[in-house]
């Protein structure tokens, strides 16, 4: 089980950790793990995320985000 902080999980989703701070906030479908006051990731879920948002069309895309 390989767990990745904030930094090295933005870095892998090409995002800001503003951005994965905002989307813990609201949610998001990207799990994580609370140790102290460090978050940290999955390598595994991360993974997991990026391959869900795999589509072949824009037309697949929005009917996922119609969901």
């Amino acid at each position: 089980m390989e767990l990745m902080n904030e930094k090295e999980t933005a870095i892998a989703l090409n995002c800001s950790i503003y951005t994965l701070q905002k989307d813990r906030v609201k949610g998001n479908n990207l799990p994580f793990i609370k140790i102290g006051r460090n978050v940290r990731y999955l390598k595994s879920d991360i993974e997991n995320y990026i391959k869900s948002r795999k589509f072949n069309s824009t037309s697949e895309y929005q009917a996922q985000l119609r969901k």
